[in-house]
């Protein structure tokens, strides 16, 4: 973590109550980093530090998911992960991004991460 998380979690669900977006799920990590990969969906903004990730299947993507390292899930999402997570059958964050089409999450990434 580069900096004080219980700041920034509430910094993140802040933003997301101010705006009045439905939120599932937020991911924080520096996966561009060490992966290469970029978020693509949306044009990034410097008054904002959440994007909204599409579930699709993509040429470089398996989903929403940005790895499984750092998460924070509101409880109506964990719940329903809960009763749909078996049979897990695949690395987490691939199993998670199945799940996530199946159940339509709502994920956002943290950009740019604190993690």
């Amino acid at each position: 973590m580069k900096e004080n998380v219980p700041k920034y979690v509430k910094e993140y669900i802040e933003e997301l109550e101010k705006s009045k977006e439905e939120w599932d799920i937020i991911f924080d990590y520096e996966l561009d980093k060490y992966f290469g990969y970029k978020y693509k969906d949306q044009e990034i903004n410097n008054n904002k530090k959440l994007y909204l990730k599409s579930n699709k299947l993509e040429s470089n993507w398996h989903g929403s998911t940005k790895g499984a390292s750092f998460y924070i899930i509101n409880l109506k999402c964990a719940k329903k992960l809960y009763e749909n997570f078996i049979p897990f059958n695949n690395v987490i964050d691939f199993w998670m991004n199945d799940l996530f089409r199946k159940l339509n999450i709502k994920s956002y990434w943290v950009i740019p991460s604190n993690v």
